[in-house]
C-alpha cells in the first residue's frame, strides 16, 4: 500500500494533509500500518480527518512563573501539607 513503509523494523505511515507531510510512527505490524493508513484515507475522504497540532513549546521561564502561581493557591499549599510523602523523613526537600 503506498504511504506505508519499513524504517528500522517498525512501520510507518506517510500521508500529506492541508499541504504538509505527515509521517507517524505505527509499529512492528505491517497489516495494522496499512489498516492505520486506510482509516486515514477514508476520514481525509469524507471530511473527518483532523490533524492535531503539537502542544506550542514552553519555556521554563513560562513553566517557572505558572508553578509560583499555582504554589501560591491555597489549594496546593493544603496539599503539600498533606501529602504523606512530603511528611515521611524519608522524602528529600525540596528546594526551588
Amino acid at each position: 500500500m503506498r504511504g506505508v513503509y519499513l524504517r528500522r523494523s517498525r512501520w510507518w505511515i506517510r500521508y500529506r494533509f492541508d499541504g504538509k507531510l505527515i509521517r507517524k510512527p505505527i509499529g512492528k505490524d505491517r497489516q495494522l500500518a496499512e489498516a492505520a493508513m486506510a482509516e486515514i484515507r477514508l476520514e481525509i475522504t469524507r471530511g473527518r480527518h483532523e490533524e492535531r497540532a503539537r502542544d506550542e513549546r514552553i519555556t521554563f521561564e513560562e513553566m517557572a512563573d505558572e508553578y509560583l502561581e499555582l504554589k501560591e493557591t491555597e489549594e496546593c499549599q493544603w496539599a503539600c501539607k498533606n501529602d504523606p510523602l512530603r511528611a515521611s523523613k524519608n522524602y528529600p526537600p525540596v528546594h526551588f
